[in-house]
């Protein structure tokens, strides 16, 4: 947990860098990631299966199954939720290990400005 309470926006820069970005969490912190950011956001990864094929606020919806038919160094999570530590537990499941949690970026972002 050390690496995530450390990470910083810059970090998150350089490792988004030529990778899909995928949001994961909760909703309305996706909502103002998708609409106050440059970043081109590939997908929204949701668990409730009946929205699978569906959008997002224009981006669409994957499963967690889904995005293990990739490499898991082709993308990035940014973890939108409070409960990130289920949704930490799930992607190193699947073999992710590039995820941020949003929460911790933004704190972080304000103890190192």
């Amino acid at each position: 947990m050390y690496k995530l309470e450390h990470d910083t926006w810059i970090e998150f820069e350089e490792t988004v860098e030529g990778r899909k970005l995928f949001l994961y969490g909760d909703a309305k912190a996706g909502k103002e990631f998708i609409h106050n950011t440059e970043y081109e956001v590939t997908g929204v990864i949701t668990n409730g299966f009946e929205k699978m094929g569906e959008e997002f606020e224009g981006v669409p919806l994957w499963s967690i199954e889904e995005l293990s038919n990739m490499e898991p160094q082709e993308l990035v999570v940014l973890i939108t939720s409070e409960r990130f530590d289920e949704k930490i537990k799930e992607l190193g499941e699947y073999g992710f290990s590039n995820y941020f949690v949003k929460s911790f970026l933004d704190a972080n972002e304000k103890i190192f400005d």
